[in-house]
C-alpha cells in the first residue's frame, strides 16, 4: 500500500481507477467476432456538438434537415443489434451505419441457408482507415448459442431507448442491484 504524504485522505484510502465499461461495440482493425441476438432497430441517426462532445440522435423517421446537426456530419441510417462479442466477453450493442455490412447482412436474410442471423457466429474484418476503410463479413457454421444467462441479460437491454436518447442498458444494470439486494437478505 502506497503511504500517504498527508492526512488529507483517510489512513489506508486508495485511488480507484474508473473501469470503463464499453456496451457498444467499435469494429477494430482486425476481426470482429459476436453473435446477434436480437432483432434489428432500424433508424436515422445524426450527431450535434455540445460541448465538443458529439451527441448522437436517433429516430424512426428522417429527420429532415436538422437544426443542430454537426457541420461535417450527415443524417445516416442506422440498424442496431443486441450482440455477443466474444472478444470482450460480454453483451453489447453493435450499430452498423456503413452500407458495406447493411447490404451483407441483407443478403444473407434472404437465403434459405443463413436465414435466422442468431442461428451463427458472424465474423467482420475491418481493413483500412477513415474513406479507404472496407469491411468484409464471414458468416461462420451454424450451432446453438447456449449460454442461458448472456441470452437472458440480453432479453434486457432496450432497444428502443435509442430513439430517446436512452440507455439501453438501464434496466438490465437496475436488474444487477436488485439481484444483489436479493443476496443481503
Amino acid at each position: 500500500m502506497e503511504k500517504i504524504l498527508n492526512s488529507w485522505f483517510p489512513e489506508g484510502y486508495q485511488f480507484q481507477e474508473k473501469k470503463v465499461t464499453k456496451n457498444y461495440l467499435k469494429l477494430q482493425d482486425w476481426d470482429n467476432k459476436f453473435r446477434i441476438l436480437s432483432n434489428p432497430a432500424v433508424g436515422y441517426v445524426y450527431f450535434s456538438n455540445d460541448w465538443e462532445k458529439d451527441i448522437p440522435h436517433r429516430s424512426l423517421l428522417y429527420p429532415w434537415t436538422p437544426k443542430d446537426i454537426k457541420d461535417d456530419s450527415q443524417v445516416q441510417e442506422f440498424w442496431a443489434f443486441v450482440i455477443y462479442n466474444y472478444i470482450e466477453q460480454k453483451t453489447q450493442i453493435l450499430e452498423i451505419r456503413q452500407t458495406t455490412i447493411k447490404k451483407a447482412l441483407w443478403e444473407l436474410t434472404k437465403s434459405e441457408d443463413w436465414w435466422p442471423l442468431q442461428s451463427y457466429d458472424l465474423k467482420i474484418k475491418k481493413q483500412g482507415k477513415k474513406l479507404e476503410t472496407t469491411y468484409i463479413v464471414f458468416p461462420l457454421s451454424k450451432k446453438e448459442f447456449f449460454d442461458k444467462k448472456i441470452l437472458k441479460d440480453s432479453s434486457l437491454v432496450n432497444l428502443s431507448a435509442l430513439y430517446d436518447n436512452a440507455d439501453p442498458f438501464a434496466q438490465f444494470k437496475k436488474t444487477d442491484t436488485e439481484d444483489d439486494l436479493d443476496l443481503l437478505f
